[in-house]
């Protein structure tokens, strides 16, 4: 028997407890069956890690969520082997790495990575994440077809629309403090400080510094291309046009909400 409704797997690298991964839920949940698998604890910066040399336990914490003991690669990984009912028709990874969204689309699932910065609106940044997953899901972007998978940036505040864009270069310094423990064991802190961004037109950073949701799509194996057509362009394009008629839809309703008032 079909599924009526499509399954969307959700994970992060801050951790099952967090309020973005909480908020984007929320936010999907009207659109599709969501199950959140994440890491237990915060995983910033791991890459693609997956765990080999130890046991990855996992948790259910309630109907269609749980946590893992390892990172957002291993969470992807599990919750596609063994807890998952099916199939995901995507695959949503809120954090600042794209790591958990390459797992799935190797597995040739549509996959977003979602980023927001520090103080952000968790709320506001789930209508976008459930207007960009209703796109996808409508047009059925695939790995095979298209974008393998989307590495998606939000503004700080309110969203002015979307833009289809390249990755941007960031430059990071290599500082490194390098300490002994009482124990006489070498050990270091790693700080790349600040990054440097270059905001060049049509890439991602040029795109939020003017308040605008970028859209990258990636490939497996290096970041395609965002000028021109395609599939991304045309699916970017039909999101702009739902974002600006919901925005209307949104200024009418604070309007007569005022006149009644």
């Amino acid at each position: 028997m079909s599924r009526r409704r499509p399954l969307v797997l959700l994970t992060n690298d801050d951790g099952v407890e967090s309020a973005g991964i909480d908020a984007i839920r929320r936010a999907l949940e009207p659109l599709a069956e969501v199950w959140v698998v994440a890491p237990r604890e915060e995983q910033s910066s791991c890459g693609h890690a997956i765990t080999l040399a130890r046991p990855v336990f996992a948790r259910e914490l309630g109907p269609r969520r749980f946590w893992v003991a390892g990172s957002p690669a291993d969470a992807v990984f599990i919750a596609l082997a063994d807890i998952l009912p099916a199939r995901p028709a995507i695959d949503v990874f809120y954090s600042g790495t794209v790591a958990a969204a390459r797992e799935a689309a190797f597995r040739r699932i549509p996959a977003v990575a979602v980023s927001m910065p520090a103080g952000a609106d968790p709320g506001g940044g789930g209508e976008v994440v459930a207007a960009l997953v209703e796109a996808i899901l409508g047009r059925r972007a695939s790995a095979g077809g298209g974008p393998a998978f989307f590495n998606v940036n939000i503004p700080a505040g309110p969203a002015r629309g979307f833009r289809l864009t390249r990755l941007g270069r960031r430059v990071y310094g290599n500082h490194v403090v390098k300490r002994t423990s009482p124990r006489g064991m070498v050990y270091y802190w790693i700080d790349g400080g600040p990054a440097k961004v270059r905001r060049e037109r049509g890439t991602d950073s040029h795109a939020l510094a003017h308040g605008f949701v970028s859209v990258t799509p990636l490939r497996l194996d290096h970041a395609e291309e965002a000028a021109g057509g395609g599939a991304a362009a045309r699916l970017v394009a039909a999101l702009e046009a739902r974002w600006r008629r919901g925005e209307r839809g949104r200024k009418e309703e604070s309007t007569w909400t005022r006149e009644k008032g």
